[in-house]
């Protein structure tokens, strides 16, 4: 793949030219703005939150291609030794996602102080990177010629192809502190069914689903091994929480169906949920109960949350009815705040990709004063 094909893939929005930004900051009550700036005086990207608040993503400089960064002191600096773009990142500050390999293709990058490492590829596939522990054990899955998919784990040490649990497709989607990856594969090579999996770095256990029919997609673990997803309850695709033996079907909100996007060390779950008149609510279960956090709208359009920290607070987005567009908000205490109301100068947050620290920190990407920038709010007393 050509520098420009590596960069069209990753993204369209990052181009222009001039010199690496100072950080301005600006406040409203109860909140302090940072904007992170970008190389070359262009547009930037967040894509990930460290607990102590620093920023990772991307930037372009003067050719037009992505370099990553880490905010420090309130701006973004360069991190690695070349292109690429990270898409999640460690507590540690260590970064992984796209680098372009000396064979012109995208491999897997670990990005670390100035040091880009070349974590592979497997067979000169595509590559989705979805998760990074504290040990640098990176995991995602492989795209391959055929477009069969392999999930793997990746660290300094190689690449490791998981494989499937035998069929066609498999993907990593999240490790935690002691090395277990969870993920989901197709059982067949004739159809497309899904079960979840974890792994311990060499091949995936079938864990089940809900059901003995129908499928299972998890989506985050924490570090007591605990695993949110959806799953096909015999009825219907329902939230689930695997403890360790067994799944946990955590209901709805009164309608039909409902997904998990998250969980905390506490087994605190978020995700999103039908209601009893049919929209779809962001929720919070917690304790065995599942509560409604509610939209902006009194009805109609729909919430979720992706995400929830150590205090309880959820981030996530809603939308409004004929628009499908992500307006990110806070879920705390019992209030809903949306970030692009917080600030006149921050607008157009991106919702899809939005993230939250146990401090309360919120990291994005929006329009600061009209130029596209990655940022951090921070809460002030």
């Amino acid at each position: 793949m050509k520098h420009n094909q590596f960069w069209t893939a990753l993204s369209s929005v990052l181009l222009m030219a001039a010199s690496l930004m100072v950080a301005p900051q600006a406040s409203a009550a109860g909140w302090r703005l940072t904007d992170l700036g970008a190389f070359a005086g262009g547009t930037s990207n967040a894509r990930g939150l460290t607990p102590d608040g620093r920023v990772v993503g991307y930037s372009a400089e003067a050719d037009g291609q992505p370099y990553p960064f880490l905010s420090n002191g309130g701006q973004i600096v360069k991190v690695g030794s070349g292109m690429g773009a990270p898409l999640v990142v460690n507590a540690q500050g260590q970064s992984a996602g796209a680098l372009l390999g000396a064979d012109g293709s995208m491999h897997v990058g670990l990005f670390v102080g100035q040091t880009s490492a070349d974590l592979g590829s497997i067979d000169g596939g595509i590559n989705q990177v979805n998760g990074i522990n504290n040990s640098a054990q990176v995991v995602g899955y492989t795209i391959l010629a055929n477009y069969d998919e392999r999930a793997f784990v990746a660290s300094t040490s190689g690449m490791v192809n998981l494989g499937t649990l035998g069929g066609r497709f498999g993907r990593a989607v999240a490790v935690n502190a002691s090395g277990v990856i969870t993920g989901y594969s197709t059982t067949s090579m004739t159809n497309n069914l899904n079960r979840c999996f974890v792994s311990y770095g060499n091949g995936l256990v079938n864990i089940g689903s809900l059901a003995t029919t129908g499928s299972c997609m998890p989506s985050a673990i924490n570090d007591a091994g605990q695993i949110v997803g959806t799953a096909y309850n015999g009825t219907a695709s329902h939230a689930f929480l695997y403890d360790g033996n067994q799944f946990h079907d955590l209901g709805t909100l009164g309608g039909k169906t409902s997904a998990a996007n998250g969980i905390n060390q506490l087994g605190q779950v978020v995700g999103q949920a039908q209601t009893i008149n049919g929209d779809i609510r962001a929720f919070l279960y917690t304790a065995g109960q599942m509560t409604n956090l509610g939209s902006p709208r009194a009805t109609g359009g729909a919430s979720s949350a992706y995400s929830v920290n150590a205090s309880g607070q959820a981030i996530g987005y809603y939308t409004v009815p004929g628009d499908s567009t992500r307006r990110p908000i806070l879920f705390s205490n019992g209030t809903i705040i949306d970030i692009n109301t917080l600030l006149p100068e921050l607008t157009e947050v991106d919702g899809s990709v939005i993230y939250l620290n146990d401090a309360g920190q919120i990291a994005g990407t929006g329009k600061i004063n009209g130029v596209r920038h990655a940022f951090l709010l921070t809460p002030v007393p």
